[in-house]
C-alpha cells in the first residue's frame, strides 16, 4: 500500500486527500462497527491527518469486539456504498488482497456486503459522497457544513449558521485600506498568522453561555490595537520567531545600506489554517466553556479515559469535567492547549457528548477572515522597524518592557501600520521564491505542494524585492477578480 499515491495524478492527489478525510470520518461514525474494523486494512491510516489517525485507532479499539455483523446489515450495512467516497480502482482492488482475511473473518454476510461495494467501487463513474444529515435531513456532505475545515469530524449543523455572542470593544484604530503599489521598491516579509480577531469578547457559541467572556487579542488587528498605540508594536510571537524575523530584516536594511540604498522593509499578514488558534489562550477558554455548558452530558467514562490520556503527559490537569478547566486551558503551554483542544474533536469523544472543537475556533476568528483560506496575504501591513529594541512580556536586563503584554505570545517588534491590502495568493507575493521551488521535487519525486511551498517561505524567510512586475502582476490578478464580479 505505501505507493499507492504514485498512481494519481496531483489533481488527483487533491481529490484523494479529500475523499479519505471523509472515508475515515465515514468508517469511525456512519458506518456499521463491524465494518469500521477494516480501515486500519484499508492503509488510509497512512494517509490520513494526526487526528483522523487517533480517531481511526479508537474507533477500532472500542468497536473490535462488536457481536455479530447480521444486526449492523439490517441497521443500514446495504447504504455503505452512498456514504463512502470515491477511491482509486487500482487503491481497492490492491487492498482486496490486503484486508482479505479481514473480510472474511467478518462473516459470509459482511463479506458478501463489502465485496458488492468493492464491485461498485471499481466500476467506471464516481461513488456519491453524500449521506443522509439526521438533523438537517438533507443530504449534505462534511465539506459543505465547513467548506474552511475549522473541524476534522463532521459538524450537526452548518458552521455558518453558529450563533455567537460577540461583541467589538473598540479598541483599534480603524482599518485603512491601501494599495500593493505602495509596497513597490521595498522588500516584503511574511507575517504568517492565526486568524484569531483582536477586541472582542466572546459571551456565548449558541446555546453556551459562558461563564465570563472570552477577550480576544491577537490577529491582524493587533496592528491596530493597545499594544500599537502605545508601543508601535505591529506584530507578537514567541522571542525566536520575533528575533528571526527582526534579524532578516535588519540585514536586508543593512546589505541596502552598504550598497548606498534605502529601501523598506514591509510586513504582511498572511493566513494559516483555522487550526492555528489552538495556539492561543483564548481560543483554549472557548473550548473549556464549550465543554462545560456540555458538562451534564459528556459520558463519564469518556472523560475519564480523556484525564488519564492527557494526565499522563501533563499531571496539573484538572480533569475534563473540573469547574478549573478554563483556568487550567488558558495558563497551560501553547502545545498541551493545542493538544487538549484537538483531542477533543476526535469522533469518540464526540459521541461522548464533547461539542465541536469548531465552534471554539469559528468563535474566536476574526469576522472578516472566516471565509478566507489559507495562504492569503495582505490582511494587514506594516514598515518594520528593525533598528526599534524588541519588547518582552518578561524583560531580563536591559530588555524592554511590552507596556500591553500579549496573553500568548512573549514578544513583540515594533513599525509603522501601512493599511489593509486586498488579499492575494502567497504564490503571487513570493514570486521569486514560487519560481525557484517550481522545479524542485519532494522526497517522493512528485512536485512541491503548497504546504511544501508555505514551509520553505516561513523558514527561509527570504525578502520578496517588490519589483514593479511583481507589483503589476498583483494588480492584474486583482483587476480580473473584480472583472469577475
Amino acid at each position: 500500500m505505501a505507493g499507492i499515491l504514485d498512481f494519481f495524478t496531483p489533481e488527483a492527489g487533491q481529490r484523494r486527500t479529500r475523499a479519505l478525510n471523509q472515508l475515515t470520518d465515514d468508517l469511525t461514525y456512519y458506518i456499521p462497527p463491524e465494518l469500521r474494523r477494516l480501515a486500519p486494512a484499508l492503509g488510509l491510516l497512512e494517509y490520513s491527518d494526526a487526528g483522523d489517525v487517533v480517531a481511526m485507532r479508537e474507533a477500532g479499539n472500542q468497536f473490535y469486539d462488536e457481536p455479530s455483523v447480521t444486526n449492523a446489515i439490517q441497521a443500514g450495512a446495504a447504504g455503505v456504498g452512498a456514504a463512502l467516497p470515491v477511491i482509486s480502482s487500482r487503491m481497492m482492488s490492491e487492498g482486496v488482497d490486503v484486508f482479505g482475511d479481514a473480510i472474511n473473518s467478518l462473516g459470509d454476510d459482511a463479506g458478501r456486503v463489502f465485496r458488492d461495494l468493492v464491485d461498485r467501487l471499481n466500476q467506471p463513474g464516481e461513488v456519491p459522497t453524500m449521506y443522509s444529515n439526521p438533523i438537517l435531513g438533507a443530504r449534505v456532505n462534511k465539506q459543505d457544513l465547513d467548506p474552511q475545515g475549522y473541524g476534522s469530524t463532521r459538524l450537526d449543523d452548518y458552521l455558518s449558521n453558529t450563533q455567537l455572542g460577540l461583541t467589538d470593544l473598540g479598541e483599534n484604530l480603524p482599518r485603512t485600506p491601501a494599495s500593493w503599489e505602495a509596497t513597490e521598491g521595498g522588500f516584503v516579509l511574511p507575517l504568517y498568522g492565526d486568524r484569531t480577531s483582536r477586541g472582542y469578547n466572546l459571551s456565548s457559541i449558541n446555546d453556551t453561555e459562558f461563564s465570563r467572556p472570552v477577550y480576544t487579542q491577537g490577529g491582524i488587528d493587533f496592528m491596530r490595537g493597545p499594544a500599537n498605540q502605545q508601543d508601535n508594536a505591529v506584530w507578537a510571537s514567541a522571542q525566536h520567531i520575533i528575533d528571526r524575523l527582526n534579524n532578516t530584516a535588519r540585514r536586508t536594511v543593512e546589505a541596502d545600506m552598504a550598497a548606498g540604498i534605502d529601501r523598506p522593509v514591509f510586513g504582511v499578514t498572511g493566513s494559516m489554517a483555522p487550526d492555528a488558534v489552538d495556539f492561543a489562550d483564548f481560543t483554549g477558554a472557548a473550548a473549556a466553556e464549550l465543554v462545560g455548558g456540555a458538562r451534564s452530558i459528556i459520558d463519564p467514562s469518556a472523560a475519564r479515559a480523556f484525564d488519564e490520556r492527557l494526565g499522563s503527559v501533563d499531571p496539573t490537569f484538572p480533569g475534563l469535567l473540573s469547574e478549573n478547566l478554563r483556568d487550567w486551558a488558558e495558563n497551560t503551554s501553547s502545545e498541551m492547549r493545542k493538544n487538549f483542544i484537538r483531542g477533543l474533536e476526535t469522533r469518540p469523544m464526540r459521541d461522548a457528548g464533547v461539542p465541536p472543537m469548531a465552534l471554539a475556533r469559528y468563535g474566536v476568528t476574526d469576522p472578516s477572515l472566516r471565509e478566507v483560506g489559507s495562504g492569503q496575504f495582505g490582511s494587514a501591513f506594516a514598515q518594520l522597524d528593525p533598528s526599534a529594541p524588541l519588547l518582552y512580556n518578561a524583560p531580563v536586563g536591559n530588555q524592554y518592557a511590552a507596556s500591553v503584554p500579549h496573553s500568548t505570545y512573549n514578544t513583540q517588534m515594533t513599525g509603522t501600520y501601512g493599511g489593509e491590502l486586498p488579499l492575494v495568493p502567497q504564490g503571487l507575493l513570493f514570486r521569486d521564491a514560487y519560481e525557484r521551488m517550481a522545479t524542485q521535487l519532494d522526497k517522493r519525486g512528485n512536485p512541491l505542494g503548497e504546504a511544501n511551498k508555505t514551509y520553505s517561505i516561513k523558514t527561509k524567510l527570504e525578502p520578496q524585492l517588490m519589483t514593479p512586475q511583481v507589483v503589476d502582476g498583483i494588480m492584474q490578478y486583482l483587476e480580473s477578480l473584480r472583472g469577475q464580479q
